[in-house]
């Protein structure tokens, strides 16, 4: 089978065009995860949302999982394109997204963006994840999960306070690899974070928290998941999905709110919660 790689970040482009042997890390319903040396990109299914590490393709759902493609199977790097077993992934077309974050917001921006941002994350409720800590959900308070990240988000906005930047930030990084699935809620609030910084002008303070969260957030990459410090790792080269890049255009908030909804089962949510957390802390 013969199928295209429609769409891909500037990320995974360099990515795919450096010098590595590739293997197949895991495979998934909508997904097959590859592995370039120590990076991984994921190979998806047509209208998958974009992400730095993302291979987006031209076929279904059904198409792929009659590929019976398994972790085991050989990958082949050619000159335009990938082979897997039987299988051509074609990338000599593909469009190219730039989802490096590049744009910094105006204080007038920052306060609009932080309005439209707690009510998107207001009208996402019972997900799970980290919007219940920012909707005051009374299930913080029952749920572990929550309670313990509700914890260290506390202690970070008070060590913030006290202008001890290196703290809060080991405080704010114990939440990596926190709650369940591929991508845990505290590896999207991480992400999130860390592009609220990029979105902010740069000054003494917020230039000392961020150097410290991304260093820490290195050191920490394998207290998560494989294919959430890959997003992490992304994240600390200042590539984001393509959802959190449209912040810095005009779209409307309506499909700005749908394209973070399409994210996982609350990932995009997660991750609007961490950009949220940065506008409260350094935007008054």
């Amino acid at each position: 089978m013969k199928c295209n790689i429609t769409d891909l970040s500037n990320y995974a482009n360099a990515i795919l065009r450096g010098n590595y042997d590739a293997s197949i890390h895991s495979v998934y319903n909508k997904t097959i995860n590859l592995i370039f040396g120590k990076k991984l990109l994921a190979i998806q299914v047509s209208r998958s949302p974009l992400s730095p590490i993302s291979l987006i393709t031209n076929i279904t759902e059904n198409e792929l999982f009659s590929m019976h493609i398994d972790h085991s199977d050989q990958v082949n790097i050619l000159s335009d394109g990938l082979k897997i077993n039987s299988h051509f992934f074609v990338f000599k077309k593909a469009q190219i997204h730039d989802l490096e974050l590049k744009t910094v917001l105006t204080t007038l921006e920052l306060n609009n963006l932080k309005k439209q941002i707690t009510t998107m994350i207001s009208a996402s409720e019972n997900l799970g994840g980290f919007e219940a800590i920012s909707n005051n959900s009374p299930l913080v308070e029952v749920t572990p999960m929550l309670k313990v990240a509700k914890s260290h988000m506390n202690a970070c906005l008070n060590l913030l306070n006290k202008q001890c930047y290196d703290d809060a930030a080991k405080e704010i990084v114990k939440l990596i690899g926190l709650g369940i699935g591929l991508t845990p809620s505290g590896d999207d609030f991480l992400c999130g974070l860390l592009a609220g910084m990029h979105l902010l002008k740069r000054t003494a303070a917020s230039i000392a928290f961020e150097a410290a969260v991304q260093k820490k957030v290195y050191q920490s990459l394998k207290k998560t998941n494989d294919i959430s410090a890959a997003f992490l790792e992304a994240t600390l080269n200042n590539n984001y999905s393509y959802a959190v890049k449209m912040l810095t255009t005009n779209v409307s908030y309506q499909d700005i709110y749908q394209a973070f909804c399409s994210i996982g089962h609350s990932s995009g949510i997660d991750t609007l919660c961490g950009i949220q957390f940065v506008l409260d802390s350094f935007v008054k």
